[in-house]
């Protein structure tokens, strides 16, 4: 019996050093920096709402989450509005009257993901193609006065042959969690041990830098405008739950819709007991984690708008007054970055005039690490929760901003750009 808990304990050790060592450690200097915000009121009237692109619901085919659920997530996640973006199902799903306006102080925008890498928003879902190519999609929904991203730019996107779209993502957490190649006997191990306690510090261990996807978007941005947007890709459906069957078994599955395929199906006395009763497909038990509250949390898009009616949101996300930021490390909210000359405040996703006299202004609500980039490249790095540059040359500014956790640079805000243009501004 000793020998088997010995093993048990250097089977597991791994997840018991993160639960009662590496992820506490974390979570206390994280606790420290979070105490010590400081956030400033903005100047220009705009508020910073934080919320969420690329999240599924019910709608989808690889998701169960319903309405109540969803609103009930986004509360906990702090979150004031979801961009959906369903898979497009045969036949075509309405959208439920629950998944579309301001709940309970949250704003549901519906809206699609294709196979071929489109989220979509503010056009009749129902008749997306998910057959079409990329560029046939995204000049579909333009047609019908929709707004169009791409997403996942971890998979060949034909970047440089693509109609003139919105937004797309610099970071997706699916991506991330592939990236990782964790076992799913690794990943329910250290849900058990640290899930309840520390959801972000686990999700923390599938972060990758996005520096590929930051280099596509800064190249492209020399040509035309794009919109960073973070994409969540909530589905909750990595997990295990127990189902009775029509047979009267025990099925395990994961916590996405059975399609029919368990991982394992008990057919014993005891199973058989345990599901006496219950109907075809109900669920007996279930275990999730991605739950939708952790997912919605770990990374937001922030959209700088005079409030968060579904009309505003899109004003905002269609001039790129916008950030990326990893909320889950520290509250990014107070985040400002801005161009001020004897024309006026410019915020990111606006285009100014280059001013002998102007300068490019950031600030974090915390101590941190500011770094100006002027068309992908480093141009200034300020040590401190303020940046002032006096920039000489037109170009494509945006900023990046990075906590000090335990003697490590860890990534937290991604600005969207200003765009600095010789002569008067458009």
């Amino acid at each position: 019996m000793a020998g088997l808990a010995l093993a048990f304990l250097v089977w597991q050790w791994t997840f018991i050093v993160h639960r009662f060592r590496t992820y506490p450690r974390n979570a206390q200097a994280l606790a420290q920096i979070e105490a010590s915000r400081n956030p400033r009121l903005r100047e220009d009237g705009l508020v910073d709402w934080r919320g969420v692109f690329h999240s599924h619901s019910l709608l989808s085919h690889d998701s169960m989450i319903t309405p109540a659920e969803i609103v009930r997530a986004a509360k906990l996640a702090h979150v004031d509005f979801i961009f959906f973006s369903d898979h497009p199902a045969k036949p075509p799903k309405q959208v439920p009257a629950e998944l579309n306006g301001e709940f309970d102080g949250v704003t549901l925008i519906p809206g699609v993901e294709t196979s071929k890498g489109m989220l979509a928003w503010f056009f009749d879902t129902t008749t997306a193609d998910n057959e079409a190519n990329l560029y046939d999609e995204i000049a579909a929904v333009q047609a019908q006065g929709g707004v169009a991203a791409v997403c996942h730019p971890d998979e060949p996107r034909p970047w440089n042959n693509l109609p003139p779209f919105t937004a797309m993502e610099i970071y997706n957490l699916h991506a991330d969690a592939k990236k990782s190649h964790f076992s799913n006997m690794y990943r329910l191990s250290e849900n058990f041990w640290s899930g309840p306690k520390y959801p972000m510090q686990m999700y923390h261990g599938l972060f990758r830098d996005p520096a590929e996807y930051l280099a596509i978007w800064d190249r492209l941005n020399q040509g035309r405008r794009i919109v960073a947007i973070a994409g969540n890709d909530a589905h909750q459906n990595n997990g295990l739950r127990l189902i009775a069957s029509p047979a009267g078994t025990l099925l395990l599955t994961d916590t996405g819709p059975y399609k029919g395929k368990p991982l394992a199906e008990f057919k014993n006395w005891v199973a058989r007991r345990y599901v006496e009763g219950h109907p075809a497909g109900e669920t007996l038990w279930r275990w999730d984690i991605d739950l939708y509250e952790r997912s919605l949390h770990f990374v937001n898009t922030h959209l700088l708008a005079p409030g968060k009616t579904s009309a505003e949101l899109r004003a905002a996300l269609e001039a790129g007054h916008a950030y990326v930021a990893f909320d889950s490390l520290v509250t990014a909210t107070g985040f400002d970055f801005f161009y001020k000359s004897d024309d006026g405040r410019f915020v990111m996703g606006d285009e100014a005039a280059l001013s002998r006299t102007g300068s490019l202004n950031a600030s974090m609500p915390v101590e941190g690490v500011l770094v100006l980039k002027r068309n992908g490249v480093k141009v200034a790095v300020e040590q401190g929760p303020e940046l002032r540059y006096v920039p000489k040359q037109p170009g494509v500014y945006r900023v990046e901003g990075y906590l000090e956790v335990e003697g490590e640079l860890v990534p937290w805000i991604y600005s969207n750009p200003i765009y600095l243009r010789a002569g008067d501004a458009k």
